[in-house]
């Protein structure tokens, strides 16, 4: 029974959505995704475009979108509560510099006026900081029990041999200015994490990260993978059962949008590049594999 159970759920998903889509041109640079239902699917571009979600079918036709009334500074990641109201994260900071980092609250009723939740790291006091503890970016965050969970993007993990990615969590109020708390710390081999989704049922956080580099100094190659932590409940990554899927190879792709469709199916996107066009695909939590590889508990600067 379980397994047509399976079987009739990835019919569905498949009847609702293509298994692979390209995304319209205005998404030429997709960062973020919210899976509202499997035929509206909203999204945005990251730094450099202007402040719209849009919204596509499962096949990639454009249906709808919402110009803002904020500016895009640098949208990362896009989540939203289980009423549907959305967040965006514009709290991109390539150079450790940004002392104006935001989340933007849409409203139903008004979602083109959102509301700011500024933040604060607790553990930056330089900006920037010194080289080795540059990592106070962040693309990546998802929605779980009234609060907003943000992961970190290590800048300069390569020249440690690792990356790691900080936890961090927010209450979804908009009293502002708010201090993240930080909550755990772990690293992914040659990772850097770009992207966060929890699952409908709140048990597993899925991060979309990818690792790019030149080979013989000039010739661009990437690497993109899914890490799925199970037994998720609010408190730690570190510790979790981890599943990995690689999701490209060669090719200098960047995949940075992610969110679940259901409990069993993730959908991903990519940004548009000299080699690849932007587009979106299905990727099913039958088809990945247990990771071995022990996921660390790091110490952070006190």
């Amino acid at each position: 029974m379980q397994g047509w159970c399976w079987i009739s759920l990835c019919l569905c998903v498949s009847q609702a959505i293509a298994q692979r889509f390209a995304l319209p041109d205005v998404l030429a640079e997709v960062s973020g995704l919210y899976v509202a239902t499997a035929d509206s699917l909203w999204w945005h571009n990251d730094s450099g475009n202007r402040p719209v979600l849009y919204c596509t079918d499962g096949q990639g036709r454009l249906k709808d979108s919402i110009v803002l009334s904020v500016p895009n500074r640098d949208w990362e990641d896009l989540t939203a509560d289980a009423q549907g109201h959305m967040f965006i994260g514009d709290f991109g900071n390539n150079r450790n510099t940004r002392t104006d980092l935001i989340i933007w609250r849409l409203s139903a009723n008004e979602p083109a006026e959102p509301q700011p939740i500024a933040f604060s790291w607790p553990d930056q006091r330089a900006f920037p900081p010194s080289m080795p503890w540059r990592n106070f970016d962040c693309e990546a965050f998802f929605y779980y029990r009234d609060s907003l969970y943000l992961l970190s993007k290590d800048k300069v993990g390569r020249q440690r041999g690792r990356y790691r990615t900080k936890l961090y969590v927010l209450p979804d109020s908009a009293t502002s200015p708010l201090v993240a708390h930080l909550l755990d710390s772990l690293w992914l081999k040659n990772r850097v994490v770009t992207g966060a989704a929890l699952s409908p049922d709140g048990t597993q956080v899925a991060l979309i990260a990818y690792d790019f580099r030149f080979i013989f100094g000039f010739l661009p190659w990437s690497r993109a993978s899914i890490f799925v932590f199970e037994g998720w409940q609010g408190k730690r990554l570190s510790g979790l059962r981890v599943w990995r899927k690689h999701v490209s190879w060669l090719l200098p792709t960047q995949y940075e949008a992610i969110d679940f469709l259901d409990d069993q199916h993730l959908l991903i996107g990519r940004e548009r590049t000299p080699f690849t066009k932007q587009l979106a695909k299905v990727v099913s939590l039958r088809r990945l594999r247990p990771w071995r590889k022990q996921v660390r508990l790091i110490q952070t600067r006190p």
